[in-house]
């Protein structure tokens, strides 16, 4: 298979265990949602949705902090920076809430 991306942070499980969210360059956020008994989006799947942001400078700069999740253990929200100056927080399904412009990107949690 051809992968034009490559994980840049550790994965945030939840939802038990069967879902996680986790960044990759090429400034994404991506989400694998499963449920028990659910073979449709094993973690050997592709990811059931993914979150694109502008590219940092330079180019090639990926997300540099994994995403903080809510006290929620099912349905977190997340919230995280991108490679570009931005904060942003998602619902659990990677859905986009809100946006912050920031002056400086995101470099830790």
């Amino acid at each position: 298979s051809n992968v034009t991306w490559q994980t840049t942070t550790a994965p945030q499980l939840f939802n038990r265990g069967y879902s996680m969210f986790y960044g990759v360059s090429r400034s994404q956020f991506r989400v694998w949602n499963g449920a028990f008994g659910d073979t449709a989006n094993r973690f050997d799947k592709k990811a059931t949705d993914a979150v694109d942001f502008a590219r940092g400078q330079p180019k090639w700069q990926s997300v540099r902090a994994k995403l903080e999740l809510s006290s929620d253990p099912l349905q977190p929200m997340a919230f995280g920076g991108a490679a570009n100056p931005v904060f942003a927080g998602f619902d659990y399904l990677l859905n986009e809430m809100w946006t912050v412009n920031t002056t400086f990107p995101i470099f830790a949690e």
